[in-house]
């Protein structure tokens, strides 16, 4: 197994996610853009993305803390800045613990941070690909399969409706390679890499509860891996949940049977208000609101 730069680590660990994370988000129609006030911006090596008319801490996220310039409670401020103005109340942040103070948990709490789950970020190099069989068909994908691709990743992250859109949007996107596996006819599980010059992230990986066990998944990371290698990538990343007896994993397995090596654990903060039922009906309003401009730009857009 090679073993990627240990000055190296952190920073092709983050910035690769962040890379993609951003670049997701900007695959949005610009009708979306302007319904959901979707917003982007990189500050002092932190990327950021909020996104008021859906407002949570899943979309709104800080990557790359203390990544490429030192982490100090100023970057945190500037940070939560850019979601106080943009009317985001619920945001989160991973950070690498390795490029942190040890007083940093402190920054968090004190602007009313709570610790959530870790993720494992892990890495490979570019040597022998792993066995990998399925009694499946593994396929690289256009646009023509975008609606089955976001089916699958809806379904199985539990992903709002919201975001099809922007999920759609990255199938076929330069830089960005998506993979379906099929049982017969029926696109069953899917992969996505998303690659800049010697690095790959991998994400989106997910198969549906009825076909797991198949192989399918071991299957279309490998294909990413083969694909990546042929256009000179040489370190592919990922991050998966922690994995734990209490909270078991499988992704995290099926990355270690496929060559990734555990780089650290991410640590994740989230800052979330209370969900009381007026603020429900608040959100949901907004969320309302912002679909019903989204939908009627798109329409407007069309004719």
């Amino acid at each position: 197994m090679l073993e990627m730069p240990p000055e190296k680590l952190v920073e092709y660990c983050e910035s690769i996610e962040a890379q993609a994370h951003i670049d997701f988000f900007r695959s949005a129609p610009p009708e979306y853009i302007h319904a959901f006030r979707l917003t982007l911006k990189q500050i002092k090596g932190m990327w950021i993305s909020a996104i008021p008319g859906v407002d949570n801490v899943s979309y709104n996220r800080v990557l790359g803390l203390g990544v490429h310039t030192p982490a100090a409670e100023s970057n945190l401020d500037e940070a939560v800045a850019v979601f106080r103005d943009s009317n985001c109340e619920n945001f989160s942040m991973q950070v690498c613990p390795l490029v942190l103070p040890q007083d940093s948990e402190n920054w968090f709490a004190e602007r009313g941070f709570t610790r959530g789950r870790n993720w494992a970020k892990t890495y490979r190099g570019n040597d022998v690909l792993p066995d990998a069989t399925t009694d499946m068909r593994i396929e690289a994908i256009g646009k023509e399969y975008a609606d089955a691709y976001a089916d699958i990743v809806s379904d199985v992250f539990g992903i709002t409706s919201i975001l099809r859109p922007i999920l759609k949007g990255i199938v076929g996107r330069p830089g960005w390679f998506h993979y379906l596996a099929f049982d017969g006819a029926k696109p069953v599980a899917c992969a996505s890499m998303y690659l800049q010059g010697e690095l790959a992230w991998l994400g989106f990986m997910a198969t549906y509860k009825s076909h797991r066990k198949r192989g399918a998944q071991t299957a279309l990371t490998v294909r990413c891996f083969k694909d990546g290698m042929e256009r000179g990538c040489k370190w592919f990343v990922g991050e998966t949940k922690e994995d734990t007896p209490a909270t078991p994993n499988p992704s995290y397995h099926v990355m270690m049977r496929t060559g990734f090596k555990l780089a650290y654990m991410q640590q994740s903060y989230y800052h979330q208000v209370p969900q009381t039922v007026s603020r429900k009906i608040q959100r949901a309003y907004q969320i309302s609101i912002s679909t019903l401009g989204y939908r009627l730009n798109t329409l407007i857009k069309t004719e």
